[in-house]
């Protein structure tokens, strides 16, 4: 008798992947928090603005590692089937300046702009928590992943205007690419891209 045991292996290295994965996400902050506690220790509480620098560190770290437990909480989540999706109307801008303010540390620490073209009248029906979230990783990726002095654009709009853009509306900005437009109005469903002139990815 014979078993085709491939999807298995398949699983097995995927899960060993993932565990690789978590496990450097997390020692990277924890490094860092590591390091700053014990400068404070040796005599950095003595100096205050080099207190302040390292406190800071900490705390932003510390948030970071708060971002990776809730992620690994909501996959457990997801894969129990017990993640609750509550839909309700939200303003989409409102969400989108709070995802950016969240990872405005590492944005300002590889003086990275990240731009928001999103209309402040759009309004989306959905789980404002869990598109701010998937905001939020996208962001920080993009951030992770662009040069320094790089740019991140987050636009949105109904998908009815994304197929058929209008070119005579202008620009937000002259320093924006010339495919980036603010989008008025909404529809039946949107769409939210975030666009980074990074290296890019493989599709």
């Amino acid at each position: 008798m014979f078993y085709d045991i491939s999807e298995i292996r398949r699983l097995e290295r995927v899960r060993k992947d993932f565990v690789a994965n978590v496990s450097h996400e997390l020692r990277t902050p924890l490094t860092t928090i590591r390091g700053c506690a014990a400068t404070l220790v040796d005599g950095a509480l003595e100096e205050p603005d080099a207190a302040k620098r390292f406190v800071a560190s900490i705390n932003r770290h510390a948030e970071r590692l708060q971002f990776l437990l809730d992620d690994l909480l909501d996959l457990s989540r997801l894969e129990s089937g017990t993640l609750e999706i509550e839909p309700v109307p939200f303003n989409l801008a409102e969400v989108v300046d709070t995802a950016i303010e969240t990872v405005r540390n590492a944005s300002v620490e590889r003086h990275i702009d990240v731009i928001s073209v999103v209309a402040p009248s759009l309004v989306l029906t959905g789980d404002p928590g869990l598109i701010q979230q998937a905001l939020v990783n996208l962001l920080d990726n993009a951030i992770k992943y662009t040069n320094a002095g790089g740019r991140v654009v987050v636009t949105a709009g109904s998908m009815d205007s994304r197929a058929l853009p209008d070119p005579n509306v202008p620009v937000a900005s002259p320093d924006l690419p010339p495919n980036v437009r603010p989008v008025l109005g909404g529809g039946p469903r949107s769409f939210v891209e975030i666009s980074d002139n990074g290296p890019g990815i493989p599709k």
